[in-house]
């Protein structure tokens, strides 16, 4: 992986990145010092050092209030402080909300080194909106190499869950729907790291759709948005799965697993 030297830019003017027909608006407000990791017609990537973040939050960072600056980075207004537009600034404070120790995390990191930054991954692929945060470790005096950044949206593993109201608690999810028709099976694979890492698959032989990454996980969000299986009866999560999926109620098996960080789980089949 090349490394660049990041350059803090003040950017007093809007900066449009058309999607299609749509467009997606980066916007700079109150704050002036930021670096622009990359910036693609669908995703940018951002970093903000601990000052940007104490201008911002207006409090200073220290070992005693970590958790205070956690709980104003969960806000939308800091965001919005931050430059990002209101949506683009509620679906950040949203992640950072849903991931209270990997944001703490970040911050006694960024104590501990002054070289590390707060990175923020807004994607928008013109039908589904995703936000990841992480760190970013700023090196000095590297020389600068100029990439061509391309997106591979079908094979990238994310880094951290989808925004949305995913159960942040859910460790893994597979779902296996055999039909005794041919080329009609489908499969969906989620494995959720600690650190919120994702690896998610789906395939429908049906619709002859294969996808990995982002779009995977925009079909679990669909299916499992609002939703918790621990309270559902197994009619109704068969039920609902396939009509998220628009799939045929005619299976040969149908094969559910949920398992969560604290060990408990939905599990069966029904033939």
């Amino acid at each position: 992986m090349f490394k660049k030297k990041f350059t803090k830019l003040t950017i007093l003017s809007l900066v449009t990145l058309s999607i299609g027909s749509s467009a997606l608006v980066f916007s700079t407000q109150s704050v002036d010092a930021k670096t622009v990791v990359s910036q693609t017609a669908r995703k940018s990537v951002l970093t903000f050092t601990k000052a940007d973040l104490e201008r911002a939050t207006k409090i200073k960072l220290s070992v005693s209030n970590v958790q205070k600056m956690y709980n104003l980075l969960s806000e939308t207004d800091t965001w919005k402080e931050l430059g990002y537009n209101d949506s683009q600034a509620a679906k950040i404070a949203q992640r950072v909300s849903l991931s209270s120790r990997q944001s703490q995390g970040i911050l006694k990191d960024m104590l501990n080194n002054a070289n590390v930054e707060f990175k923020v991954v807004y994607m928008n692929t013109g039908w589904f909106e995703r936000v990841n945060i992480g760190s970013e470790v700023v090196t000095e005096n590297v020389p600068e190499v100029e990439v061509l950044e391309t997106e591979t949206l079908d094979s990238e593993t994310p880094e951290v869950p989808a925004t949305g109201t995913l159960d942040k608690n859910i460790k893994e999810i597979e779902i296996e729907i055999d039909y005794r028709a041919k080329n009609k099976d489908i499969n969906l694979d989620v494995d959720v790291k600690k650190d919120g890492r994702v690896k998610a698959e789906f395939e429908n032989e049906a619709t002859r759709t294969k996808v990995k990454g982002d779009q995977a996980e925009a079909f679990v969000i669909d299916i499992f948005d609002s939703v918790d299986v621990r309270t559902m009866s197994k009619n109704d999560i068969k039920n609902h799965v396939l009509n998220k999926l628009n799939a045929d109620k005619n299976f040969k098996k149908f094969d559910f697993k949920v398992k969560y960080f604290d060990e408990s789980k939905v599990d069966f089949k029904i033939k």
